[in-house]
């Protein structure tokens, strides 16, 4: 927890990120997302619209993304993508940029996985306007 601070001090331009996943929140009709650098898995900023009763939910699903990502490393597999389905919720992790993933939580019924994919492309171009890079 403490480095994931001192990481997203270092961020440029943060409070237009955190913005950019409040609204993405918003359009996708979902609980959470999160932004993590791709080799940490340190948490960029997160957004969510949800309390949350497991105050360590965050370090679990980091843990289970490591494990997923080392298992796929023995079976020279990339890691591109998941979604976990839970009786009550649906967690999509997608690469988002050359260095970050981003992960989406949602329980809505009226949100989709498609609609969440279109969102992360349509963020993606907000975000490379932010940091301005192509």
């Amino acid at each position: 927890m403490a480095w994931a601070n001192i990481f997203s001090k270092l961020i440029p331009k943060l409070d237009k990120i955190k913005n950019l996943l409040k609204n993405f929140v918003s359009a996708c009709l979902a609980d959470e997302a999160v932004l993590l650098d791709k080799n940490t898995l340190i948490k960029i900023c997160a957004h969510n619209d949800k309390e949350f009763q497991d105050s360590e939910r965050f370090e679990k699903m980091t843990e289970t993304i490591k494990r997923f990502k080392y298992s796929c490393r023995n079976d020279s597999t990339v890691f591109k993508n998941i979604m976990i389905k839970t009786i009550n919720n649906i967690i999509y992790i997608d690469e988002f940029e050359y260095s970050t993933y981003i992960i989406v939580s949602f329980g809505n019924k009226k949100s989709t996985l498609e609609l969440i994919k279109i969102n992360i492309e349509l963020c993606k171009k907000s975000f490379k306007e932010i940091l301005d890079y192509e």
